[in-house]
């Protein structure tokens, strides 16, 4: 793994952390800059929305944020594909808009709630496909220096505020509560 001297350690830790079977200390990461990194230039896309979506450019920015990282303790090299916090409304066919350090979604209060079903995403959709696509080639290009973590998923009340807006979610709770807990994850 990049820069991570201690992995094995770690996931020994990590798995009996995580079953409850650590009892000597907390997991503990411990990050901090690399002396020996050698600056590189990256270069970045004209368009932001290809400062997202462009995987060649999501890998290159990924391992220079890897190599100019020493991982000690629990800590291990990791990429979350971040296609932004709201992309689990895009999952549902909502549009999203990116700048240069989050991204929205265009609220589709269009329809009633009736109609609205959160049980099975779009597979079909764009951003199903795109996430699909940039995961696998993060875990391809990976090759065990790093681990890859999924991309930031909101669900439960969080997904609904993407998907109708906080004004609106706040009516369908007046109106709706029935419609509302049955969209609840």
């Amino acid at each position: 793994m990049i820069n991570a001297p201690y992995a094995e350690q770690a996931f020994e830790h990590l798995y009996k952390f995580w079953r409850f079977e650590n009892h000597n200390r907390p997991a503990i990461a411990i990050t901090t800059k690399n002396p020996n990194y050698i600056y590189k230039e990256i270069n970045t896309p004209e368009k932001i929305i290809d400062r997202w979506l462009d995987i060649d450019y999501v890998i290159n920015a990924n391992r220079d944020r890897l190599n100019r990282t020493l991982f000690y303790g629990d800590a291990l090299p990791c990429v979350n594909l971040n296609l932004g916090p709201d992309v689990f409304a895009g999952l549902y066919g909502c549009e999203l808009i990116h700048d240069e350090c989050t991204s929205w979604a265009v609220h589709d209060t269009s329809r009633p709630l009736k109609d609205y079903d959160l049980s099975k995403v779009d597979e079909e959709g764009f951003w199903w496909k795109k996430t699909m696509e940039m995961t696998k080639a993060l875990v391809e290009d990976s090759n065990g220096d790093y681990l890859v973590g999924v991309t930031d998923i909101h669900a439960g009340l969080d997904a609904l505020v993407s998907l109708r807006g906080p004004e609106q979610v706040c009516l369908d709770l007046y109106d709706e509560p029935a419609e509302v807990k049955r969209l609840l994850m």
